[in-house]
């Protein structure tokens, strides 16, 4: 599939995105890719980031969604965490998986 198309992918750290994106376009045969830095847990960067995918592909513009973001806290006793901890870890581990599937379609779901 891959082979029909563009790589759209993103991650917060450009260095490993770009190596991700090279990597994954050598391996699928993808035309190229479209690497951009996005917070999977800020729903507006998600949906600003899928924008521009919505109208390729399929009916929602999308062939396939893959996400694999995931994050912990480590050397940090459970009671010395705050909340902005669990923020972060929430808004990537639990919101990550809807804001991936979600953010290609129409704006009617948000």
């Amino acid at each position: 599939m891959a082979q029909q198309g563009t790589l759209a992918i993103s991650d917060w750290n450009m260095t490993r995105l770009n190596e991700t994106a090279d990597l994954l376009c050598k391996q699928a045969g993808a035309r190229g890719s479209e690497p951009t830095k996005v917070d999977v847990s800020d729903r507006e960067a998600m949906k600003t980031w899928a924008r521009p995918l919505r109208g390729r592909g399929s009916s929602v513009g999308v062939n396939m969604v893959i996400n694999n973001a995931g994050v912990s806290v480590t050397g940090v006793i459970f009671e010395m965490m705050s909340y902005d901890d669990f923020d972060w870890i929430v808004g990537i581990n639990l919101w990550r998986g809807p804001r991936h599937q979600l953010s290609p379609a129409p704006d009617r779901i948000w």
